[in-house]
């Protein structure tokens, strides 16, 4: 899942629609539908502010070697 996917996820949750996102960011709303939409890249700021109005967090974990799935030989 990537960034986009989890936060539609998060909005469907607490049913708040792309304007409602765009203004508890400060954000327009055609900048909050380009970033969901993957035409602009996230960046630090904007994913701040856009888990702070969802009330998400993002944390990270590692895999041990073990644990990782294996590569495909192409």
């Amino acid at each position: 899942m990537n960034f986009s996917e989890a936060v539609l996820i998060a909005m469907e949750a607490s049913k708040l629609k792309r304007a409602d996102l765009a203004r508890a960011t400060g954000y327009s709303y055609q900048y909050i539908s380009d970033l969901l939409a993957g035409k602009r890249r996230w960046h630090e700021v904007v994913i701040n502010k856009v888990c702070a109005a969802l009330g998400i967090e993002i944390t990270f974990s590692c895999q041990s070697e073990t644990e990782q799935e294996p590569m495909s030989q192409s």
